[in-house]
This record gives structure tokens, C-alpha cells and sequence, in this order.
């Protein structure tokens, strides 16, 4: 199939199938407002998936069930409005990032192990409306 935009936005969906893998060509997955909580291992390792959004849903530190060669090619992640409590370190693994909205969850301090320096390419990363009160000086660098 060569379908390139999926958007399944505005349902009432608790999961994504499994055979979503079966959309090799797919560039843009858009899952806003649903109650989604993980992402499965099949569309992890979309090879075009540039565009993933994915906020207003379930998502939390179990969000993906693979932490190795995710999204090779994402450069827009949206997980807003979801309940994360810290960044996922799963999302370092993400190295072509350009732009991360992480706004509105529950992050209350950044993981002093978090290597943000793997994101060489990252050019926004959206940390407002959080409970943020540290900001490990280990992150930046």
C-alpha cells in the first residue's frame, strides 16, 4: 500500500494494530484524542515515519515495547497532553528529532542520565506546562 498520512485522530481507539507495519511507505501517523496507551513494536520501526503525534491520550513511560532502532526516521513527535512523569530514555534512540512536544504531562525533573546530546538535530523541545522543578545540569550536556 502507498499510503503516506494515516490519521485516525478523534476516535475512541485504545490500541493501534499490530499490522500497522504493513504501511511501509507511511511518513505521518496522527493519533490525537484517543486513549491510546503504547505504541506497538510494529510501528516502531517504520522506515518513513517522519511525523508521529500522539497527543491527548494514555501514554506513559510504557509507551513503546521496544527501546532499540525506534522511529529511524522521526523528526516530529508530539506525546502532549498524555501522563508522563519523566522523559522516557527510550526517546534517545530517536537521534533524527528535530521538534519534541512533551507540554502538558506530569514531568517534574529531567533524569540526570538523560543524554540529550544524542539529539544533535533537535530544534524544539516543548517542556511547558509541567511540574518541572529541576533541570539536571547533566541533560544539557
Amino acid at each position: 500500500m502507498q499510503l503516506e498520512t494515516l490519521d485516525l485522530s478523534n476516535n475512541q481507539m485504545k490500541f493501534l494494530p499490530e499490522h500497522v507495519d504493513k504501511l511501509f511507505k507511511l511518513q505521518q501517523l496522527l493519533l490525537g484524542n484517543n486513549q491510546i496507551s503504547s505504541i506497538p513494536s510494529s510501528a516502531c520501526h517504520l522506515p518513513f515515519l517522519q511525523t508521529l503525534s500522539a497527543h491527548h491520550n494514555l501514554l506513559d513511560h510504557g509507551w513503546v515495547t521496544v527501546e532499540q532502532d525506534l522511529f529511524p526516521s522521526l523528526v516530529s513527535l508530539d506525546l502532549s497532553f498524555n501522563a508522563f512523569g519523566e522523559i522516557p530514555l527510550s526517546l534517545c534512540e530517536c537521534s533524527a528529532l528535530q521538534e519534541l512536544n512533551l507540554s502538558h504531562n506530569q514531568l517534574s525533573y529531567l533524569r540526570e542520565e538523560l543524554p540529550l546530546k544524542k539529539w544533535t538535530n533537535l530544534l524544539i523541545l516543548d517542556l511547558s506546562h509541567n511540574q518541572l522543578v529541576k533541570f539536571g545540569p547533566q541533560a544539557a550536556r
